[in-house]
């Protein structure tokens, strides 16, 4: 059974309800991890993302962002952050792959 934090459940919603808004979708998603459970998905075939327990980062061809808890005064603003570098990735990065 996947057990997921508060952050990690409200990180992914945000980032669904936003991906919808821009007409995209993750289009594969597991639970995975050892020392700690975190969320992997993919949104097209170039942005792969994994959601922590109280970080967030996304990968793709060009660039490797990484959000991390002390770089944040609430995890709220950090999932906010992750999410909306990820739509700006989306809409001006490479459109053809995502």
């Amino acid at each position: 059974m996947e057990k997921l934090t508060d952050f990690q459940i409200q990180c992914e919603a945000l980032l669904t309800d936003a991906l919808v808004a821009v007409g995209k979708s993750v289009s594969s998603r597991e639970v995975a991890g050892q020392s700690e459970t975190y969320i992997q998905g993919k949104v097209g075939a170039d942005l792969t993302f994994w959601i922590y327990e109280d970080g967030a980062d996304f990968e793709t061809p060009s660039s490797h962002p990484i959000f991390e808890k002390p770089d944040f005064e609430k995890l709220d603003d950090l999932a906010k952050s992750f999410v909306d570098k990820i739509i700006k990735e989306i809409e001006h990065g490479h459109p053809r792959h995502l």
